[in-house]
């Protein structure tokens, strides 16, 4: 008999989103909070996020920034190397990296105990030079 994967919870501590799950690699990115903010995880595709990006750019906005976390900080440190290349000399990065601390509940255990763990961030910010 094929037993069920436990039912987990993600939590991501800065802004209490909890989404509920069999498997943690499945959630997806948050909404955007603005329009400069691109969401990078590791389905994105990259060109079209890198069109989109320099699409942005192009128009009135100033900046975009890149996020991504773990499995998506390569697909987002290519997106932002993209843009350096395609806009030579007109745009630059600024990156910061950093940890969030998320925490994943078996809903399902008896001890109902919480495991926490730390995963990698990256913020890349293409802004236009003036």
């Amino acid at each position: 008999m094929k037993q069920k994967p436990p039912k987990l919870t993600f939590e991501i501590e800065d802004n209490s989103r909890r989404v509920q799950s069999g498997r943690v690699k499945k959630i997806s990115p948050p909404k955007a909070i603005s329009k400069h903010d691109i969401y990078v995880n590791h389905h994105t595709p990259i060109m079209a996020t890198f069109k989109k990006a320099e699409k942005l750019l192009n128009t009135s906005i100033d900046f975009v920034d890149l996020h991504g976390t773990a499995k998506s900080i390569p697909n987002t440190i290519r997106i932002a190397n993209l843009l350096l290349e395609a806009m030579k000399g007109s745009v630059k990065a600024d990156i910061r990296t950093g940890t969030v601390e998320v925490t994943d509940r078996d809903e399902e255990a008896k001890d109902q105990q919480d495991k926490h763990r730390a995963i990698s961030l990256v913020n890349v910010r293409v802004s236009r030079v003036i």
